[in-house]
C-alpha cells in the first residue's frame, strides 16, 4: 500500500508540475551548460562576466564559408575588438612592430580562438605579446576553423600554410579527431590523425619549416572537475575511460614523431588539471580564463625553442 501511494504520488507531481520542470532541466544540456559553465568561469573567480563569446554560443555569429580546396573555412569578417579575418580565412596577431620569426598555428575552433569574449582576449594575441616579450618581435598566423580534423588541416598545411613560409608551424589540436567519427573505434581515429601529422611534419621538413605538436586542453584528466564540467563529460563522451587510452595513445605517437632541433612536442593536453574552479565550456572549448592560461604556458615552453634557434 505504501509503494502504491509513493507511486501515485509520483505520477500526480510529475504530471502537474512537469512543465514547470522542463525549463530548468533544459539549462541542464546542451546550450545551457555551455552558456552556464562559460559564465561559471568568471563568476566563480568574481570576475565580471562579459555578454558572450565573440562568435556567439556554438558559432552563430561565425557561420563558415565553402571552399573549394579546404571544405569550410571561416569567413571575411573585419570587426574592431572582436574580428579581423581576412579572405583566406586567416587571422594574424603581431606582438610588436618588425617581427623576427613567423608562427603558423593550424587546428579546429580551439586554434581559430573559440569562445574568447574578443579578439585582444584570444590566446594568439596574448601569445604574440607573451612571446615578443620572453623571445623577440613574432607574428602569428592562424589558419584554423570549427569542426576541422588533422585531414583538414593537413590539407590546409599543404595548399595555404606552408606557402607562407612560417619558420615554425605549431599543430593545436587533437580532440576533433579524437571526439568526431564515432562510428570508427577510437584506435582507427588515432591512427588517422599521427598519419595526417606525419604527412604534415614531412611536408614542413622538406621546407625547411620547423614543427611543434600542441595538443589542445583535455577535459578528461582534469583532477578536481565542477559540477559543470562533470555535466559536460557525462553529454560529450558516453566511454570515457575509452576517449582517456586513445588520447595517451595519440601522446605516445606524437612522441615518436619527435625530431630533435627540428620536431617538438609542446603539451597543451593538461593546462587546466590543476586548476579548482570552472574553466571548460565544453569538451573543446574554454572562456577568457582558459585562453590566458593557454597563452602564459605556451608562451613559457615555447620562448626556450624559439631563443634556442636564434644562439
Amino acid at each position: 500500500m505504501f509503494k502504491k501511494v509513493i507511486i501515485a504520488f509520483t505520477a500526480v507531481l510529475l504530471f502537474v508540475g512537469g512543465p514547470l520542470l522542463i525549463k530548468p532541466l533544459t539549462k541542464l544540456k546542451s546550450k545551457g551548460v555551455n552558456s552556464g559553465a562559460w559564465r561559471a568561469s568568471y563568476s566563480e573567480r568574481h570576475l565580471p562576466v562579459p555578454p558572450g563569446p565573440r562568435e556567439g554560443w556554438w558559432g552563430v555569429r561565425l557561420n563558415p564559408r565553402h571552399d573549394s580546396q579546404l571544405g569550410m573555412v571561416l569567413p571575411e569578417r573585419h570587426e574592431p575588438g572582436l574580428f579581423d579575418i581576412d579572405q583566406w580565412g586567416m587571422q594574424t596577431a603581431v606582438g610588436a612592430p618588425h617581427p623576427r620569426a613567423r608562427l603558423l598555428i593550424v587546428g579546429g575552433s580551439v586554434a581559430a580562438g573559440a569562445y574568447a569574449s574578443n579578439l585582444g582576449r584570444t590566446y594568439f594575441h596574448q601569445l604574440a605579446h607573451r612571446l615578443s616579450v620572453l623571445t623577440y618581435p613574432v607574428e602569428i598566423t592562424v589558419l584554423a576553423a570549427g569542426a576541422w580534423t588533422s585531414e583538414n588541416e593537413l590539407q590546409a598545411f599543404r595548399l595555404r600554410g606552408a606557402a607562407l613560409k612560417p619558420n615554425y608551424v605549431i599543430f593545436l589540436n587533437g580532440m576533433n579527431d579524437l571526439v568526431l567519427y564515432k562510428q570508427w573505434p577510437e584506435e582507427k581515429r588515432v591512427q588517422e590523425y599521427l598519419q595526417h601529422m606525419r604527412e604534415a611534419r614531412d611536408i614542413a621538413l622538406a621546407r625547411h619549416i620547423k614543427v611543434i605538436f600542441s595538443p589542445q586542453p583535455f577535459l578528461p584528466d582534469k583532477k578536481k572537475k565542477t559540477g559543470y564540467e562533470v555535466l559536460i563529460l557525462a553529454e560529450s563522451y558516453p566511454r570515457v575511460d575509452l576517449l582517456i587510452k586513445a588520447h595517451d595513445q595519440m601522446m605516445a605517437g606524437l612522441r615518436s614523431l619527435e625530431i630533435p632541433g627540428k620536431v617538438y612536442l609542446v603539451d597543451c593536453s593538461g593546462v587546466f588539471d590543476n586548476r579548482k574552479r570552472t574553466v571548460f565550456a565544453d569538451i573543446w572549448h574554454f572562456s577568457d580564463v582558459g585562453h590566458a592560461i593557454l597563452a602564459k604556458h605556451l608562451a613559457s615552453d615555447l620562448a626556450p625553442i624559439l631563443n634556442l634557434s636564434r644562439s
